[in-house]
């Protein structure tokens, strides 16, 4: 998203397909959570693929992805959500593979 304006228009789509789709799933769909354009949503696992085919028939230009939790486990953004014994959810950091852990030190100043 280069243009400056890139992240008001997915927040303008993602709110009408909210309003218009996710009502319409309601009993495939037990939870919703969107961060800009990345979204978490529990799904029965029954219903993934109905659920990310109706998705999908949103608008021609977008397409939905999906990925599933492995031994209840699954990244999102930067959190790594994992689903305990209990039906609780517990949030650790998560860092990809490709993480480099270096921090840059960058100092800003006016001249």
């Amino acid at each position: 998203m280069e243009n400056p304006l890139g992240p008001v228009l997915v927040n303008i789509f993602m709110v009408d397909l909210e309003n218009k789709v996710v009502p319409t799933l309601s009993i495939s769909l037990t939870k919703w959570l969107r961060y800009v354009d990345d979204t978490i949503a529990f799904v029965k696992d029954d219903d993934i693929t109905s659920v990310l085919n109706h998705l999908n028939t949103f608008h021609e230009d977008i397409s939905f992805t999906h990925e599933t939790e492995v031994n209840g486990k699954i990244p999102f953004l930067d959190v790594l959500v994992r689903r305990n014994d209990n039906d609780t959810i517990s949030l650790n950091v998560y860092r990809k593979k490709t993480c480099s852990n270096n921090v840059r030190n960058c100092t800003y100043w006016n001249n």
